[in-house]
């Protein structure tokens, strides 16, 4: 995401939100390592009850109880209400749906 998606696009209007739980014995809050994504565009927020990923689990249809580890692309026009609208793409982990990413995210980086 830093490398492939942020630093050759510095100039793209995005807003990039990370939130980080812990899920594994490795993932605690002292180990959060924010510097993976450094640009300023991403804003780094700590769920420290998993809200967010229990939140995304049970609306975007997903086999587990919690969602992490995953991404979620919303359009320029979605709203946040009580649910997001205007959902792009999802999916998860991160790293191996990349390039599903970076595709769906080039009709925005171009304008």
């Amino acid at each position: 995401m830093q490398r492939e998606i942020l630093d050759k696009n510095p100039d793209a209007k995005m807003q990039v939100y990370v939130v980080w739980f812990s899920m594994l014995f490795s993932d605690s809050r002292s180990r959060w390592d924010d510097s993976i994504i450094s640009d300023p565009r991403a804003i780094h927020l700590w769920d420290e009850q998993r809200v967010v990923g229990r939140f995304f689990a049970e609306h975007e249809e997903s086999y587990l109880p919690i969602s992490w580890d995953a991404y979620y692309l919303y359009s320029p026009d979605a709203h946040w209400g009580e649910e997001p609208s205007h959902l792009l793409s999802w999916g998860t982990t991160i790293r191996s749906r990349s390039g599903q990413l970076h595709e769906d995210l080039l009709p925005f980086l171009r304008n």
